[in-house]
């Protein structure tokens, strides 16, 4: 094995990161000792959210469970937008299953799910608000 730079920028992943996703697992998963960390919708990936599953050995955590769009510059969104925040709700649902605890930052809409139909901003509706919630810690 070659030597490791102390250089931050030439820090070697593939030393500490052994896990490369899986094919069916979610795709943006990090591994760092025995903590599995997923972005799951963030403004890089096109929405308006930071939710993050966490899985450990002991437990799965979803945090801050929701995805939301905004007009920017006075403009809808883009179809592509409505596109990702369907795409993201849809991963966070799905790692809802998973999780055992479900965490709340705080109550904008780009943070948690609520429990009402909106087709626009947030592709939220009372079946989504109860995937993600029933049954969790919250």
């Amino acid at each position: 094995m070659s030597k490791q730079s102390s250089d931050p920028r030439q820090f070697r992943y593939a030393r500490t990161n052994k896990a490369l996703p899986q094919p069916g697992r979610l795709e943006f998963a990090r591994v760092l000792v025995g903590i599995n960390v997923t972005p799951l919708a963030f403004e890089s990936l096109g929405v308006r959210s930071m939710c993050t599953l966490v899985q450990t050995k002991d437990v799965t955590v979803l945090l801050d469970a929701g995805v939301a769009l905004g007009p920017r510059f006075r403009l809808m969104p883009h179809p592509r937008e409505f596109q990702a925040r369907d795409e993201a709700r849809k991963r966070i649902e799905e790692a809802a299953d998973k999780a055992r605890v479900v965490t709340i930052s705080h109550y904008h809409h780009d943070h948690h799910t609520p429990n009402f139909v909106d087709p626009v901003w947030l592709g939220s509706s009372p079946e989504s608000f109860e995937r993600i919630y029933k049954g969790k810690i919250v």
